[in-house]
Order: structure tokens, then C-alpha cells, then sequence
């Protein structure tokens, strides 16, 4: 993987980090204030349609690829 596509990944993995995180951020905001209603999903963004621990699940797995190619990028410049 070049230098491009690696930072390009890395770019569209970190905004998928972050909006699991906001996602979230969003669902404790939420249970704070009153319980959730349940609601059609039609109309929602992919994190209001993952339960919390899907948010996790997947915020986990996208730092774990981060951290896999920052590693695999410098891995390459010692090569």
C-alpha cells in the first residue's frame, strides 16, 4: 500500500471512529434525559441504528485497523 492510499485509509477510518464515538456520545446523552422510545429506523444514520454494544464493537474494530496500518506505514519506512 502506498503512501497515499494508507493516509487516505487512515482518513476515512478515523471518521468512522468518530461517529461511532459521537454515536455514542448521542445514546448516553439520551439515557440521561429519558428513556428511548422506540422508533422506525427509516430515516437513520447507521450509528442510531446499532445498539450500544455494536457502537463499541465497531469503534473497537476501526482503532484496531488504525493502529494496524500506522504500524504497517512504519514498518515500510524501515524497509
Amino acid at each position: 500500500m502506498n503512501s497515499s492510499s494508507q493516509e487516505e485509509a487512515l482518513k476515512h477510518l478515523e471518521n468512522a471512529k468518530m461517529h461511532f464515538q459521537e454515536g455514542l456520545s448521542a445514546r448516553h446523552k439520551a439515557n440521561e434525559g429519558a428513556k428511548l422510545i422506540s422508533k422506525a429506523t427509516r430515516g437513520k444514520s447507521a450509528s442510531e441504528k446499532l445498539s450500544e454494544d455494536e457502537l463499541l464493537k465497531f469503534g473497537a474494530r476501526v482503532a484496531i485497523q488504525v493502529t494496524h496500518i500506522k504500524l504497517m506505514s512504519n514498518h515500510c519506512h524501515y524497509m
